[in-house]
């Protein structure tokens, strides 16, 4: 209940619009949509450029700020992430998620991201390879 009153919140305050929520919380919007035909799944490793912030403007994640490809395995993202890519996202996709705390680090602070803490990511995915 807490997480969702903290999206529900940060969203009206910065006036995000046009996202969809899933079953679990997670909120999303796809800002390009990709053309590729290969679905991301569990299983796949994607190369993609992204940024991870938290609901107070910290930027935790960085690294990767569209000057940098990361290549990562789906399976070890959050879950949080993973839910936001699987079935909604293909090479050449920008997705922007807003991750409830359960889905992404939960009651475990992980260096500078205290524990249940909401995030915000925004991706670039490049290629998606089996």
């Amino acid at each position: 209940f807490y997480d969702a009153m903290v999206l529900q919140n940060y969203m009206k305050a910065g006036t995000l619009n046009e996202y969809t929520k899933t079953h679990d919380g997670l909120y999303y919007k796809i800002d390009s949509v990709g053309t590729s035909t290969g679905q991301i799944t569990i299983s796949r490793t994607i190369s993609a450029t992204y940024t991870g912030q938290l609901f107070n403007r910290t930027l935790f994640d960085y690294g990767f700020n569209g000057r940098n490809i990361a290549t990562l395995d789906v399976d070890g993202l959050i879950t949080g992430v993973q839910e936001g890519l699987i079935g909604k996202a293909v090479a050449g996709t920008k997705i922007h998620m807003l991750i409830p705390s359960s889905l992404g680090y939960g009651l475990v602070a992980q260096s500078s991201i205290p524990a249940f803490s909401c995030l915000r990511f925004t991706w670039s995915i490049k290629t998606v390879t089996p």
